[in-house]
């Protein structure tokens, strides 16, 4: 097998890998999709942080928090797992396909080393605490997903992106109403 071949090889593998897991984001596609550009790169590497700290908090949460974190909470460590595989996956690929890292013009967001895990776990007005940390990092989410539909190539990028959107718009809605209510 020839290195150029055993590239497309893995890149196939990953993709697939990537597929598995949630039919709300299958493309239906029976080839590989393009490698993608330098945005995609640029998303997968800015939503894997984001998206593990969403996770971290949202595990706390499903001990500490009331029942509106709670249920939150259980959306976000439901969803986010598998998404963030997928990410991995097609962030493998692309690495795999020399696609090199470019921009997707929004500001990197601070939101996931803002989150202080350990400062959660210790607050004393938890459900406020959880609502501070997770909004921002739904903003960012939101905010690069919206990034990638409008400068990414990667097909499976862009409709995981659309599935962050539709699965993580209505969830900041009703914690900045619960916030400032």
């Amino acid at each position: 097998m020839t290195r150029k071949s055993l590239s497309v090889a893995v890149v196939a593998c990953a993709l697939a890998i990537g597929a598995c897991g949630s039919d709300s984001s299958n493309t239906g596609q029976t080839a590989p999709p393009p490698p993608g550009n330098g945005a995609d790169r640029a998303y997968v590497n800015a939503m894997l942080p984001l998206h593990e700290k969403a996770v971290a908090v949202a595990f706390i949460a499903q001990t500490r928090g009331n029942k509106f974190v709670k249920s939150i909470s259980r959306q976000i460590a439901g969803e986010q797992p598998p998404e963030t595989a997928r990410l991995r996956a097609i962030g493998d690929a692309l690495f795999s396909a020399g696609v090199p890292v470019g921009t997707l013009g929004v500001a990197p967001s601070t939101a996931a080393a803002d989150a202080d895990l350990g400062a959660l776990r210790r607050s004393k007005s938890f459900n406020q605490d959880f609502l501070k940390a997770m909004i921002p990092i739904h903003e960012a989410t939101i905010a690069l997903s919206n990034a990638e539909i409008a400068k990414g190539d990667q097909v499976d990028l862009k409709t995981t992106a659309q599935a962050i959107i539709d699965a993580e718009k209505p969830q900041l809605a009703s914690m900045k109403k619960r916030l400032n209510s």
